[in-house]
């Protein structure tokens, strides 16, 4: 999950940039969560953050992945799980 949930915030961070924010670079390093409300995600920044993700964890997913979670921690939650079930 740890590594995970690196590769999600690297992604994030690449595609918006939200981790300049004071605020919430604190509370997301400090094992906090962030909405995606927040980060403002259009398609094309989901499409940047998929293939970070599929490239940095050899894996293959579906946008679709998105559309059933709203954070951060949901996202790495639903990661690991696919990354369990493709064991």
């Amino acid at each position: 999950m740890r590594e995970t949930r690196k590769a999600v915030i690297d992604a994030l961070q690449s595609a918006t940039g939200f981790m300049n924010d004071a605020k919430v670079a604190a509370n997301v390093m400090t094992g906090g969560n962030i909405s995606f409300d927040v980060l403002g995600l259009d398609s094309l920044v989901v499409m940047e953050v998929v293939m970070s993700l599929e490239d940095e964890l050899d894996v293959e997913l579906e946008i679709d992945v998105f559309n059933n979670v709203s954070s951060l921690a949901e996202l790495v939650t639903v990661i690991d799980e696919y990354i369990d079930e493709v064991k």
